[in-house]
C-alpha cells in the first residue's frame, strides 16, 4: 500500500520557492505588475541574517549540510520542515538590456575571466552543425565533441563532430535511429567523455528503445553502429552517462511505459553488452530525468519524483562495478515545471542542483539549491517570462558551472517564444554575474556545457541555424574562491517530527 506523505501538501515550501523564483509581493514591496525590485530581508525571527561576500552577494551562515541515512520513507516524513521566508539568498541578475557588453564575441584569446564569472576567448563561436536538434557536448583528450539528432529523407540519426577553439569541425560519425521521432526533439542524445580517450553515446529512437555505442575521436569510425540496451524511454528526457573501471558505463534513463515514471539503469560494456540491469526508483516514488555526476570519484544518478506539489531529489551512488547503492531521498523541491528538467555539479563535496520552476504567474524559471543543506532555492533565472526552459552544469576545481536559457522578458503568453543562453558560476560566494552567449537576436532551444582540464569551457547552443559551439575561460580555478572564504557555519537544531 503506498504511504502518503502529508508533506507533499504542505504550501509553506512551495511559498518559499515562489519568493525566490517569482519574487512575489509583500507589504511595501512592488505590485505584481511592476518591475521587481530588491527590498531588504526582515530581520525578525531567529534565522541569522546574510554576511556579505565579494561582488555584493550574500552567503547564508545558517546553512547546514547534514547527512541521509534514514529509509526512504522517513526521509518523506521530514519534507515539511519549514524553509526561512526571511533570509532567501538574492543572486545579482543582469537584465537583457545590460547583456550588450557581456555577448561572447568578440573577445581576445588572452581575455581574462573576471571574478566569479567567465569570459570568451575567441572571437566568434564555432560552428558544429548546420542543422539538427538539441546536442550534447563533451571534453576528450583529442578536444571537444558535439552530439546531435538530425533528420533527414532516410529517417533520423546521430551526428558527432569534433572541434575546439583553434581546429575547424571534423566528422566522426552518423549513427542510424531509423524512423524520425513522431514529435520534435527536445532533449539531446547523452555524451560521455571515456578514460581511454573515447567517448560513449545514448540515444533513444522514435520507440522509445535506447541505445549505446562507444566511438573513437581522433578519426572518423569506419562502421558506427549503436547496440540496444533498454526499452520504454520516454522522449522528454535524456539519457544520463554515467563511465565507470574497467571498460563499462552505468546509463540510466526515464522509462515511461507505466505510471508512476521510474528511472532504468545499465550496465553496458564497451562492446555493447549490457552484463546488468537495475531499476533506480525508491519504494513507493516515482522517479524522472536523471542526470549523472560524480563526487570524490564515486559516480552517481541525480534524479527527481515529480509531484504536483513537492518533488523529492534523489540520488543513487553506484559501487565500482555499477551496482547502485541505497538511495537517499535529498531534499524536496516545489512548483517544478513539467516535464522537469534538471541539471547537477559539485564544488568539492558540495552538490548542487539546478531545476527549471514555475514562477510568478506561472512564469518560466530556473532555481539551485544545495543537496544535503537547509539553505532554501537561489534563483540562477527569475520567473519573467514564459516558455520552455534548458540548462545544463559542468564541475570545476573551485566552482559549479551553469549554463542556462532565459525568456524575454515582457512577453505575453501568446506571444513567439524567445529564450537567450547564459552562463553563470556558483562558487564559495554564491551565484556569480551572467554572460550572455550565442546571439541575442536568434532564439535558443538548448545548450550544452563541457570543461576540458586545463580550463577551457564549452557551451554548444542549439538555434534555428543549427550548432554552435562558444568559447570561454571561467574564474573557476580557486583563486578568487580562496580569497572569499565562506561564513562560519551555524547548525540548526533538527525540525520536530509530526
Amino acid at each position: 500500500m503506498r504511504r502518503h506523505c502529508p508533506a507533499l501538501r504542505s504550501a509553506r515550501p512551495a511559498l518559499a520557492l515562489l519568493l525566490a523564483l517569482g519574487g512575489c509581493t509583500s507589504a511595501g514591496s512592488e505590485s505584481a505588475g511592476s518591475a521587481p525590485t530588491r527590498s531588504a530581508p526582515s530581520t525578525q525571527g531567529a534565522a541569522p541574517s546574510p554576511t556579505s561576500a565579494p561582488g555584493g552577494r550574500r552567503v547564508d551562515p545558517s546553512a547546514v549540510r547534514v547527512g541521509s541515512k534514514r529509509s526512504v520513507l522517513d526521509a518523506l516524513d521530514d519534507l515539511d520542515a519549514p524553509e526561512p521566508l526571511d533570509a532567501l539568498p538574492e543572486a545579482p541578475v543582469r537584465r537583457p538590456e545590460e547583456m550588450v557588453g557581456a555577448v561572447a564575441a568578440p573577445a581576445t584569446l588572452d581575455a581574462a575571466a573576471p571574478p566569479h564569472g567567465c569570459v570568451a576567448i575567441t572571437r566568434a563561436p564555432t560552428r558544429a552543425l548546420a542543422e539538427g536538434g538539441p546536442a550534447s557536448l563533451a571534453s576528450t583528450l583529442s578536444g571537444f565533441v558535439v552530439a546531435g539528432y538530425v533528420s533527414g529523407a532516410g529517417g533520423e540519426s546521430v551526428s558527432v563532430v569534433r572541434l575546439s577553439p583553434s581546429s575547424p569541425t571534423t566528422p566522426i560519425a552518423t549513427l542510424a535511429l531509423g524512423a524520425a521521432s513522431p514529435t520534435p526533439r527536445l532533449v539531446p542524445p547523452a555524451l560521455a567523455a571515456l578514460d581511454d580517450g573515447r567517448v560513449m553515446v545514448a540515444a533513444t529512437d522514435a520507440r522509445g528503445e535506447v541505445r549505446a555505442g562507444v566511438l573513437g575521436v581522433s578519426a572518423p569510425s569506419m562502421r558506427p553502429a549503436l547496440a540496444s540496451i533498454g526499452r520504454g524511454a520516454d522522449l522528454r528526457f535524456s539519457p544520463a552517462i554515467a563511465p565507470l573501471r574497467g571498460g563499462a558505463a552505468a546509463i540510466a534513463w526515464t522509462d515511461g511505459s507505466g505510471t508512476p515514471m521510474r528511472v532504468r539503469m545499465a550496465v553496458v560494456r564497451f562492446d555493447g553488452r549490457v552484463t546488468a540491469t537495475h531499476d533506480l526508483t525508491p519504494e513507493s516514488l516515482g522517479a524522472s530525468a536523471p542526470v549523472a555526476t560524480r563526487v570524490a570519484d564515486v559516480p552517481e544518478f541525480v534524479f527527481l519524483d515529480a509531484r504536483g506539489g513537492l518533488s523529492p531529489v534523489v540520488r543513487v551512488a553506484l559501487d565500482e562495478e555499477g551496482a547502485p547503492r541505497p538511495p537517499a531521498i535529498e531534499r524536496p523541491l516545489s512548483t517544478v515545471s513539467e516535464p522537469a528538467r534538471l541539471a547537477a555539479a559539485n564544488l568539492g563535496a558540495r552538490r548542487f542542483v539546478a531545476y527549471t520552476a514555475i514562477g510568478r504567474a506561472a512564469t518560466s524559471a530556473i532555481g539551485v539549491v544545495e543537496l544535503g543543506g537547509t539553505a532554501p532555492p537561489v534563483p540562477l533565472v527569475p520567473g519573467e517570462g514564459y516558455g520552455s526552459l534548458h540548462l545544463a552544469a559542468v564541475s570545476a576545481p573551485a566552482a559549479a558551472i551553469f549554463g542556462l536559457t532565459r525568456p524575454r522578458a515582457g512577453l505575453a503568453p501568446t506571444e513567439r517564444f524567445h529564450a537567450s543562453a547564459e552562463v553563470r558560476l556558483v562558487d564559495d560566494a554564491g551565484p556569480g554575474p551572467a554572460l550572455a552567449v550565442g546571439n541575442p537576436d536568434e532564439p535558443v532551444s538548448h545548450l550544452a556545457l563541457a570543461r576540458a582540464d586545463e580550463g577551457t569551457v564549452g557551451v554548444a547552443v542549439t538555434s534555428a541555424s543549427g550548432v554552435s559551439v562558444s568559447w570561454l575561460r571561467c574564474a573557476d580555478r580557486g583563486e578568487i574562491a580562496s580569497a572569499a572564504p565562506r561564513a562560519p557555519v551555524v547548525p540548526r537544531a533538527p525540525a520536530a517530527r509530526r
